[in-house]
């Protein structure tokens, strides 16, 4: 019996050790050493932001390529800047890293382009500056380390609802989390049933709950209800006129914002706030639109241009627009860096 039981062990390691080395030799050939488990991005740990893209790494995050120039940001390297140049930088989250879109149909990839079509002598040059999952204060702390020192005549800084409930807490990834990107990164095997668990069951049936919470935000009114449908249900929270809760992560935001806009302009760098709606926006009447008040609000006040999305999606009314209840598809990013382009040229910010 407890050669049987002996044999077994054995064996069954034996198919373990083997199951391992194939999913090593098919990693290897598919799959960049970068990438691992279901998130699939290349991040590292950093002790004063909690996290960074790794510089230099390459790979795929919700089935889309992945480049980090050696800066720590996506997309291509940053030249050294030259007198002729017009440099804009894009300070946010996920929603300016191109969330669920290709680099060249995130919306600081299109800016450039389109802006490039119509600059005379110029060189236009756009830098994405957005790390998904950071808050506020991690983007001014980047601003201060990384975008100031690039030196943009312009700041386009993104700002969407989770900016405000992210200021209530913070953690550098669960333990639970940090185990299984440990496990990830050190069992092939391990990894790859992590994606095809993804990749055919977890995807296909997150599309499927996509398209039904579409099809019932059109018919909820109200606007708590509508908070709750999606997976950050706190930002009922940001539409309750009489929270006490809101207003502490608003004043942890304001002073964040403020920040960031004093030391763009110790520099004499340009500013632009676009406030980013969330797709059950789209079917609120405005009314309830109180987190675009308050930085519309925050904008008048501190002399800052304003551009707000919100008006400007509802007269798409398309629902192709959003990928998610945050992100953008590409139609959406194209609709950003056009509106963009187009507040850019009647500033005049490229001739000043």
């Amino acid at each position: 019996m407890k050669n049987k039981l002996f044999l077994s062990i054995v064996a069954a390691i034996f198919m373990m050790l083997i199951l391992e080395i194939s999913a090593r030799v098919i990693k290897n050939n598919c799959i960049s050493e970068d990438t691992y488990g279901f998130y699939r991005v290349p991040f590292k740990k950093s002790s004063l932001l909690g996290w960074e893209l790794k510089p230099g790494a390459k790979g795929h995050w919700y089935g889309n390529f992945i480049e980090v120039n050696s800066l720590g940001f996506r997309g291509r390297e940053v030249p050294v800047k030259t007198e002729d140049s017009f440099r804009i930088f894009c300070l946010g989250d996920s929603l300016v890293f191109g969330h669920g879109v290709e680099y060249r149909d995130s919306f600081p990839c299109k800016l450039q382009e389109y802006l490039s079509l119509l600059a005379k002598k110029q060189k236009i040059e756009v830098i994405n500056g957005g790390i998904p999952g950071y808050a506020t204060w991690q983007e001014r702390i980047l601003f201060e380390n990384k975008g100031v020192m690039l030196k943009p005549d312009l700041l386009v800084l993104t700002f969407c609802l989770n900016d405000i409930t992210s200021q209530a807490s913070y953690k550098c990834g669960s333990a639970l989390h940090r185990i299984r990107i440990f496990l990830a990164k050190n069992c092939a095997s391990l990894d790859l049933l992590d994606n095809f668990i993804y990749y055919k069951i977890k995807r296909p049936v997150w599309l499927h709950r996509h398209k039904k919470e579409q099809n019932v935000e059109k018919n909820i009114k109200n606007s708590s209800e509508l908070a709750k449908l999606t997976q950050f249900p706190e930002f009922a929270v940001l539409i309750d006129k009489n929270s006490t809760l809101r207003d502490r992560w608003w004043r942890q935001t304001r002073d964040e914002l403020k920040g960031i806009i004093s030391d763009a302009k110790e520099n004499k760098i340009n500013v632009i706030i676009m406030a980013i709606p969330f797709r059950y926006q789209m079917y609120q009447a405005e009314s309830d639109i109180l987190p675009q008040r308050l930085i519309r609000e925050f904008c008048y006040q501190s002399n800052v241009s304003l551009i707000d999305l919100l008006p400007i999606f509802k007269k798409y009314n398309n629902k192709r627009i959003f990928l998610d209840v945050a992100h953008m598809s590409s139609l959406g990013n194209r609709i950003i860096s056009k509106e963009l382009t187009k507040f850019i040229i009647k500033a005049n910010y490229m001739n000043n």
